[in-house]
């Protein structure tokens, strides 16, 4: 048993208060990444390589104005998909693809991107 839902050129309703929640929270991006990286980097040289590659793979990220876009590159980079074995973030991608929402997008990313650096921090401190 499934449950199919056709998401091309599906009308995406949000409220104002979601608009501006997500428009915040995009803006939170580039602070959490860099901090992500910083972590990231320190783990290892191999480790280090194969996010760079991620990123050069990836490209930039987003601007602001593509809040949805910004979002998967955010799953993009903490879920690699040619790298599986970097375990540096619960695998969010199905979850991402299945938001109702640009608001609800932005909202899964900002929050596994925020559990990725907790995860890697105590990972650290556990060194």
């Amino acid at each position: 048993m499934a449950h199919v839902e056709i998401v091309e050129d599906r009308e995406e309703i949000m409220s104002m208060e979601q608009c501006h929640e997500a428009e915040k929270l995009s803006r939170k991006l580039p602070s959490l990444v860099q901090k992500w990286k910083q972590l990231v980097y320190s783990q290892s040289t191999t480790v280090k390589r194969q996010v760079n590659y991620i990123m050069e793979t990836i490209g930039p990220m987003p601007g602001n104005d593509h809040i949805g876009k910004r979002a998967l590159w955010v799953g993009s980079l903490v879920n690699p998909h040619p790298l599986p074995e970097m375990e540096l973030c619960s695998e969010i991608r199905p979850a991402l693809l299945s938001c109702k929402n640009n608001y609800q997008r932005i909202y899964l990313a900002v929050l596994s991107l925020q559990s990725s650096i907790d995860y890697l921090s105590d990972r650290k401190r556990s060194a």
